[in-house]
């Protein structure tokens, strides 16, 4: 990308040192970018709320395609990621026993979260409509719907490359359980969010959501 600049490439092992990596972001993102990799796309996730300014230079940078997932029952996002703060699970193969946790949540943290969440989206998108850049936004709860091909085929053909079948993951959904199931203070949550536009993501499973947060 005509944005970075050419620096010496760092040893795999500097590279996969997460805490050389989180004191030295604009090193490692021009690193990625200049590696001689014989695939044909070369990417990462990157999450909102860490390195704005990395983000920010990500965004004005045209030569990046940009998928954004956003996921809308952003309550369940926020207890996955407390429980993975205790148990230390961030992700899970299949092979792999969970370890079962019920959390006591705070719920004042847990509202701002979700606003901070839809608040940070609302911005980007904002940000890359602003810029006319052509990027894909997908739900991550529609990933799981019956559209679930249109939107593996769309993926495909956003980034130009052949469309794949049969698609699996080695990873299982590490929280399946009800909010109830998963939260001590569930009594409280359900107050704070009685009547509120948040209220929807305490109940039921949150595939069988819609973008607009109704029941399918």
């Amino acid at each position: 990308s005509a944005v970075y600049s050419n620096p010496p490439l760092y040893p795999q092992e500097t590279m996969h040192n997460v805490e050389w990596r989180d004191e030295n972001a604009y090193e490692f993102l021009e690193n990625v970018w200049n590696q001689d990799r014989p695939e044909k796309l070369l990417g990462f996730k990157m999450p909102l709320f860490s390195h704005n300014n990395v983000l920010n230079l990500l965004v004005q940078d045209e030569s990046v395609a940009k998928i954004v997932l956003q996921r809308k029952n952003v309550l369940r996002l926020y207890i996955s990621q407390q429980i993975a703060l205790q148990t230390r699970q961030w992700y899970l193969p299949t092979e792999v026993q969970r370890n079962k946790t019920k959390l006591r949540l705070n719920v004042k943290d847990a509202v701002q979260f979700i606003q901070k969440y839809n608040r940070v989206y609302t911005d980007l998108l904002s940000q890359l409509d602003q810029s006319n850049q052509s990027y894909l936004h997908i739900i991550f709860e529609e990933m799981f719907s019956s559209a679930q091909d249109d939107y593996l085929e769309n993926v495909f053909t956003f980034l130009g490359v052949e469309p794949q079948q049969n698609i699996t993951s080695k990873l299982i959904k590490q929280n399946p359980e009800s909010v109830r199931d998963l939260v001590e203070n569930s009594d409280e949550l359900e107050n704070a969010l009685k009547n509120t536009e948040m209220e929807w993501m305490l109940h039921g499973d949150e595939y069988k959501f819609n973008q607009a947060g109704v029941a399918a």
